[in-house]
């Protein structure tokens, strides 16, 4: 057994760094040996950092299994009995953890549950399983709610205005750095007004954009390597033309919309690191000290539309939710802070 978690270790590894060749395994049926259906299943996810995070959670079930000296060579082998042992251990943690962790574990143990359940249920639609055994598994019940610190309308105010006003105080022969105001202004731009996921962002090609008489879509890449292709709002519209015709003018239909425009010695995509660091600061310049991420823009334009009284059916269009309870819990948030009974009145004097 011990060769075979090897086997895999560096199965999940090949296809967490991309050294898979998809254009021959496009052309190859997919077996049920465990390592060839991991990373199939690995390589089917778009997004880096999910296929990092299912990774590490097979990974972990996977040694849990050689620990109990278990045969796992085929996907067939994933039973339920060695699933519900492998739950019993990870609940045995909740004993370690004082009361007010547990919904932090329990939160822990329904993800790693979901991505086993995620990888059968991708093997079962192949034919290369009959059934996904965690069906018959009861799960922790968590109750879901947004991490996510939304942005108010007033705050989304102040940031545009201070992110386009450092943006002015700069001219074209300045450089890089007038090219890194510049960037800035139109990328927090684009997330807020879109609400895009911050590595749909990154995927954007110049082509993408779709300029039409009487709107303009952008088509991204969403989760799943499925099309998302909304009509933005003509501004933005006429800023990324804009943006296009000053500092991408010389680029293909097939280059990146967006690159670096600082600390790097050739022409290197935006990432979301940059990007969330690039927010961070645009805050802070605003005055706004509150923890915000990239996906808060998203929760933003959520918010701000459910407060303009906009159909929670039409934003979850716009976001791209597969269910409709994912929009609800950026909307319930927002709610709760606005019906909240103690910010109705201040008792206190200066």
């Amino acid at each position: 057994m011990e060769g075979n978690t090897h086997a895999l270790d560096r199965r999940l590894d090949e296809a967490l760094s991309g050294q898979f060749d998809l254009g021959r395994w496009s052309q190859q049926e997919t077996t049920s040996h465990i390592a060839d259906a991991l990373a199939h299943f690995l390589l089917s996810l778009r997004s880096q950092n999910t296929r990092r995070n299912y990774a590490r959670d097979l990974r972990e079930f996977f040694e849990f299994a050689n620990s109990l000296g278990a045969q796992i060579l085929d996907v067939n082998d994933v039973k339920e009995k060695l699933v519900l042992l492998w739950l019993a251990h990870l609940e045995q943690k909740h004993t370690r953890y004082a009361q007010a962790r547990r919904r932090i574990i329990q939160t822990s143990v329904a993800r790693q549950l979901c991505s086993l359940s995620s990888f059968l249920e991708f093997s079962k639609k192949r034919g290369l399983i009959e059934k996904n055994c965690l069906d018959n598994i009861t799960r922790p019940k968590v109750k879901r709610e947004s991490k996510t610190n939304a942005l108010t309308s007033d705050e989304v105010k102040l940031i545009l205005t201070s992110a386009a006003l450092k943006a002015q105080e700069l001219s074209p022969e300045m450089g890089r750095s007038y090219r890194s105001r510049g960037l800035r202004y139109v990328v927090i731009s684009t997330l807020l007004s879109v609400g895009m996921r911050v590595e749909e962002l990154c995927e954007l090609r110049i082509a993408d954009l779709e300029v039409c008489s009487d709107f303009t879509k952008l088509h991204m890449t969403a989760k799943g390597g499925e099309t998302h292709s909304p009509i933005i709002h003509a501004r933005t519209a006429q800023m990324l033309q804009k943006y296009i015709a000053e500092f991408r003018h010389d680029a293909k239909p097939g280059d990146y919309l967006f690159l670096r425009a600082q600390k790097v010695d050739k022409e290197t995509k935006l990432t979301q690191p940059a990007i969330y660091e690039m927010l961070k600061e645009m805050a802070l310049e605003a005055g706004i000290t509150k923890k915000i991420s990239p996906h808060s823009c998203r929760a933003t334009l959520a918010t701000l539309l459910h407060n303009k009284g906009v159909p929670i059916g039409q934003i979850q269009d716009l976001l791209n939710h597969k269910q409709i309870t994912t929009t609800a819990i950026y909307i319930k948030k927002a709610e709760a802070v606005n019906e909240a009974a103690a910010t109705k009145i201040d008792l206190l004097l200066d």
